[in-house]
């Protein structure tokens, strides 16, 4: 992972300083894409709700009061 280079040191730092300690912590699932040994490339991915205020047409005025999303928070790839 120290070789990982995505051209933006604030991922590059957030996979190595950060990414272990959310998915420890519960906060959020990071999935390593890698090529033998080396990584390629990451995403990180949180639960996420949507309030129905927020949201347009049918979502806003038939759904739920908090609808369930997926936030992709993080996602780079080694140059």
């Amino acid at each position: 992972m120290d070789q990982f280079d995505s051209g933006e040191i604030e991922l590059d730092d957030w996979l190595r300083r950060t990414g272990l300690r959310n998915q420890i912590a519960g906060f959020s699932r990071t999935y390593v894409t890698t090529d033998s040994e080396r990584v390629v490339g990451f995403h990180s991915l949180s639960a996420f709700a949507v309030l129905r205020v927020d949201a347009t047409g049918r979502a806003r005025r038939q759904g739920p009061r908090q609808i369930p999303a997926i936030l992709l928070g993080r996602l780079a790839v080694d140059r």
